[in-house]
């Protein structure tokens, strides 16, 4: 009876060894797994489903993109920078609290509001398993932690049991944001200019003919997104690889609400250009 007591004892610590040791690990695969292979399922314009893979973009390797400089004479004002685009194939441009968009011949190009680039790990936090990994796993300037974010790629069953749990909620809150914006689905680029560093989103599965770039100016702390839609991917990346070779920050820092609105109406003639409030 004493040697069966010593028995069960033992064995109970084995036991008690094996799920300290092994429960961990294997419950982070668990999340990682269950997240991975979740979809999301969205329809275009056309009632078209598509269906987006987070491993799929995770998978994602970004693309270096070369720009070539863009010398010209057709010099586009918004007030607050500068781009090439020809004033001739305009056809309307509307303008909306300081959003800019401009429509030609099957294809528009919105500007965004520029804005303070903000720390993506203010963001991170928002979405982290574990916070104080956030602040160790995402550098400080917003153009690197994007980086680091976009060049987040799978790990194999033994990488993620062998993260300490710190590592693994940094691990997870960057592949979160790499696979939350839709515009990653088919293909992330990195892009620098003499004046200008950003990324792209080479649009969703549902839209393939629309991108989206985050632009960063390399002498401030303005950023801004610039989304471009045509009639097709190719023409798409074409207008968006013109306007990045070309754009140029005239502001220092992001102006205040009615700095920037009378920057962008004094820009833009309406005696000149088709501008519709």
């Amino acid at each position: 009876m004493l040697k069966s007591s010593k028995r069960i004892l033992i064995f109970s610590v084995v036991l008690i060894v094996l799920a300290v040791y092994f429960v961990p690990p294997l419950l982070r695969y668990y999340r990682y797994y269950k997240f991975v292979i979740s979809s999301s399922r969205v329809a275009n314009s056309e009632g078209e489903i598509f269906e987006g893979s987070v491993l799929n973009t995770l998978s994602l390797i970004p693309l270096e993109i070369k720009l070539d400089h863009l010398s010209s004479e057709a010099v586009f004002s918004l007030g607050y920078a500068e781009v090439c685009i020809d004033q001739n194939e305009i056809q309307e441009i509307k303008v909306r609290n300081a959003s800019i968009d401009v429509k030609g011949d099957k294809y528009s190009i919105l500007f965004r509001p520029p804005f303070e680039a903000v720390k993506t790990t203010d963001l991170a936090l928002e979405h982290s398993y574990d916070k104080r990994a956030v602040l160790k796993i995402l550098p400080d300037d917003p153009f690197d932690a994007e980086v680091k974010i976009a060049q987040t790629l799978p790990k194999t069953f033994f990488q993620i049991c062998f993260m300490s749990s710190e590592e693994f909620g940094g691990y997870m809150t960057r592949c979160f944001l790499k696979t939350v914006d839709r515009f990653n689905q088919k293909g992330i680029g990195i892009f620098e200019t003499d004046n200008i560093k950003g990324l792209l989103g080479f649009g969703d599965a549902s839209r393939p003919q629309q991108m989206l770039a985050m632009v960063f100016s390399k002498n401030s702390a303005v950023s801004q997104g610039i989304i471009v839609t045509s009639d097709s991917p190719e023409r798409t990346k074409d207008i968006m690889f013109s306007l990045l070779s070309s754009y140029t920050y005239l502001i220092e820092e992001p102006p205040d609400e009615p700095t920037l609105n009378k920057l962008i109406s004094d820009a833009l003639d309406p005696n000149v250009l088709p501008i519709v409030n």
